[in-house]
């Protein structure tokens, strides 16, 4: 007997986690507590950070 089709929020979820967290600086590896870049060395201006895939070199390790 076949499976049952999957529902459309199982298709959206799964493309979800397929895509990856957003990409901000806040959640960015070289993010300094103080709104500073490690990677680059300088401040982060506020208009950057806030925009989604803005750098190049957004980088998250795994937690384990």
């Amino acid at each position: 007997m076949p499976r049952h089709p999957k529902p459309q929020g199982l298709i959206e979820y799964e493309a979800w986690l397929a895509k990856g967290p957003p990409r901000y600086c806040y959640n960015c590896d070289h993010y300094g507590g103080e709104g500073q870049c490690l990677a680059f060395g300088v401040a982060i201006p506020l208009e950057f950070s806030q925009k989604a895939d803005s750098c190049p070199t957004w980088e998250q390790a795994l937690p384990f």
